[in-house]
């Protein structure tokens, strides 16, 4: 069928059609580009629609500045940006939020920043890791449902709370020394966290039933227990194989969810490192251990030595895999 054929049968049969419309080809014939946004001078590691103003654009690159953009079609081929702001950031930034009149941010350094609009305040920084304790990286970032308060991801293992409002952070989950990368918040109900790390488990949690801790306290707080695990059978086994492989030769590029990002139906994609984009589906909720399995198929990996965290069940429901990309080099993206 044409499109235009298609097009009619849409408003015919809307369920059925639709999936056939979006997957025509015929769309990409249609795609060209439009504009390039022109002025950082390092890779750009982020860009973020602000929330609260629908035609501009948040930036930031590994020229620690912070750029604003505003797209307006239709547009000039080559966009400037509105405004450029220096963070006092040490290291490339990997991700950059505006809220208000305020741009948060994280980055290499493992700082979290706050950078004003309004040149006549002075930029901030909301985290300083210990050199000695944390390992320096602060990767992703997500705020809350119409909330002043957002998560970061660190490669200690540590999800941190950071509230705008307040001066201290709490440690909201601790993944027992799995640095964690890939971070989402599930944009219907707001309390559903995506966590993705230095494996190939993409961990559920239920933020309303976390136990937050002060930082001088960490020592003391035990590994946050999981919803559920995800996975693909593919990826565990590639994890296997290079785990026992690490034990002779270092030099190994390891399996790594380095993004992940909720669409509003309760679906997930996941970028994984040495692996393929998947696509998880969490529309139905898991059968609870100790009942019979019924459609989601899932995997015991309880004999096995991968940090499976508290729960030896891994499902294994990707419903589809967006292959053809070298993705092996992925850090924060």
């Amino acid at each position: 069928l044409n499109l235009f054929s298609m097009l009619h049968l849409r408003e015919v049969q809307a369920v059925k059609k639709r999936r056939h419309l979006q997957r025509n080809t015929a769309w990409l014939h249609r795609y060209e580009l439009k504009a390039t946004f022109c002025g950082h001078q390092g890779c750009v590691n982020t860009i973020h629609w602000c929330q609260d103003m629908s035609d501009t654009l948040v930036s930031g690159s590994d020229d620690m500045l912070v750029k604003l953009w505003r797209y307006v079609a239709p547009a000039e081929s080559e966009i400037k940006p509105i405004l450029s702001l220096s963070t006092v950031h040490r290291h490339n930034i990997f991700d950059a939020h505006l809220t208000g009149r305020q741009v948060v941010s994280c980055g290499a350094d493992g700082f979290v920043c706050r950078t004003y609009l309004d040149a006549s305040w002075a930029s901030e920084r909301l985290f300083t890791p210990n050199v000695e304790t944390t390992q320096s990286l602060a990767f992703k970032m997500d705020f809350l449902p119409q909330s002043q308060v957002f998560l970061v991801t660190f490669g200690d293992g540590f999800v941190r709370q950071f509230d705008l409002r307040v001066a201290t952070q709490l440690a909201a989950v601790n993944c027992d020394d799995v640095g964690l990368v890939g971070l989402g918040v599930e944009p219907r109900d707001g309390h559903t966290l995506a966590l993705g790390g230095n494996d190939p488990f993409l961990r559920i949690y239920d933020l309303r039933k976390l136990s937050f801790h002060q930082e001088s306290n960490l020592m003391n707080m035990i590994t946050t227990p999981v919803v559920s695990l995800h996975s693909t059978a593919e990826m565990i086994r590639k994890h296997k194989k290079i785990s026992s492989f690490s034990r002779f030769f270092s030099g190994h590029s390891d399996v790594c969810i380095s993004g992940v990002c909720w669409d509003s139906c309760g679906r997930l994609l996941a970028n994984y490192r040495g692996g393929d984009i998947e696509l998880f589906d969490f529309r139905s909720d898991p059968v609870p251990e100790g009942d019979a399995p019924e459609a989601t198929p899932w995997m015991d990996l309880s004999d096995s030595s991968l940090p499976t965290s508290t729960t030896s069940r891994v499902y294994l429901n990707s419903i589809r895999s967006y292959k053809g990309r070298i993705n092996e080099q992925t850090c924060a993206k």
